[in-house]
């Protein structure tokens, strides 16, 4: 019985003892990476210290530029993204631009998703006036943003929008979505975005509608509203709203010729609408005696009044304006194509059908790249020829029967 007391005894001691040990083991592992927590914390703060206390000395750039060729060849790499952006930013406040510069690109090549190195990259871009990096680091800090600023938005707009033309690729739009909900009482905004929706086509049309719409609605009082809203809503095949559109603009640009045209046009397809279209064709073939074109191309005033004689079926008239067009327009353009349209149908309206058919194959084989609604005429013109060929073939059958 004492025996088995002092087992049970010696082994509780035992146990005790183990599991002191153990910790005190685990005291000391903890104290260990509490340390080595503090030491890596300490280290970072002098790897920042040290960087831009180096760089605070009293050089010029030369000498900071040679420092840095220094530092930063180093492998591995020394400073971290981070380091490096403050580093740059500090640089760039004391004017030194090109050091900066070379910090930026540093910290970006291993920024993964780093705001601040993409704002410095774009500040010294801007500086340097590199369009193409500006871009760049514009788009990486709106990848990088979960609400992106809208001077970022803004910024890269503009860099999207100069030189001429326009780009709508997806973060063009992105970033213009992005503006009308931050800035919804902008007409700028609303008008670029139905820009860009217009541009890329398709389904994106009835954007496009929808935005000039709202632009108009905020008070924009140039022309695009108005004839981009217009020629939307018409592919759309919503023509009363296209026209309401385009008087509303010729109400505030009296005589504007190219909302004059699209008018005309407009009104030729429907019958209603014949008697003025063919008033206002009389003013566009005096525009095109006064040989005026600062505002709108001549092959689109050629086509536009073709349309127009041909839905009052003056086809002499008619032809007249296809054979100008035709040595207006580029071989291959648009408007060559729709001119030998033009020459088909009026083919077909002089009851020759033979011929008609066979124009309509020829040009259907070069229609690729042809925007839709001009495929869709075509489409038609096809659709108009094939019934009156089947119903001159019963009428001939009836006949012999």
């Amino acid at each position: 019985m004492g025996a088995s007391l002092d087992s049970k005894r010696g082994t509780s001691n035992a146990q005790r003892s183990k599991d002191r040990k153990q910790r005190t083991s685990n005291n000391q592992h903890s104290t260990s990476n509490a340390q080595r927590s503090e030491d890596d914390r300490v280290a970072k703060h002098s790897s920042i210290s040290n960087l831009q206390s180096s760089l605070a000395r009293p050089w010029d750039e030369q000498r900071v530029l040679e420092h840095l060729s220094l530092v930063l060849t180093a492998a591995p790499p020394h400073y971290t993204p981070a380091t490096l952006t403050r580093a740059g930013d500090y640089l760039y406040r004391g004017d030194m631009t090109n050091a900066a510069t070379i910090c930026a690109r540093r910290a970006i090549e291993r920024a993964r998703g780093l705001l601040p190195a993409y704002i410095l990259g774009a500040k010294c871009a801007l500086t340097a006036r590199d369009k193409g990096w500006t871009l760049e680091c514009t788009e990486k800090a709106i990848r990088a943003s979960l609400q992106p600023l809208a001077f970022f938005n803004k910024k890269l707009v503009l860099l999207k929008s100069g030189g001429g033309k326009m780009d709508t690729d997806t973060s063009m739009v992105e970033a213009l979505l992005r503006l009308r909900q931050q800035e919804p009482a902008s007409p700028l905004w609303a008008q670029m975005l139905g820009y860009a929706r217009f541009e890329r086509g398709g389904w994106e049309m009835i954007h496009s509608l929808n935005e000039m719409t709202a632009a108009l609605e905020a008070g924009a009082t140039n022309k695009t509203p108005y004839i981009i809203g217009a020629t939307a809503a018409a592919h759309a095949g919503n023509m009363g709203r296209a026209q309401a559109i385009l008087r509303q603009g010729l109400a505030r640009y009296p005589g504007n010729i190219v909302m004059l045209n699209n008018l005309a046009n407009q009104l030729a397809q429907t019958p209603s609408g014949v008697e003025e279209a063919m008033r206002i064709a009389v003013r566009l073939q005096a525009h095109v005696r006064a040989d005026d074109w600062s505002q709108i191309r001549k092959e689109i005033v050629l086509d536009t009044i073709a349309v127009v004689y041909l839905s009052v079926g003056r086809l002499g008239e008619a032809q007249a304006m296809v054979d100008a067009l035709l040595e207006q327009a580029a071989a291959g353009s648009r408007y060559a194509f729709r001119a030998r349209i033009h020459l088909a149908d009026i083919t077909f309206r002089r009851g020759d059908l033979a011929e008609a058919r066979e124009m309509v194959q020829a040009i259907k084989q070069g229609s690729s790249g042809v925007p839709d609604e001009d495929i869709v005429m075509l489409s038609a013109l096809r659709a108009k020829v094939r019934e009156s060929k089947e119903k001159r073939g019963r009428d001939l059958k009836w006949k012999t029967d």
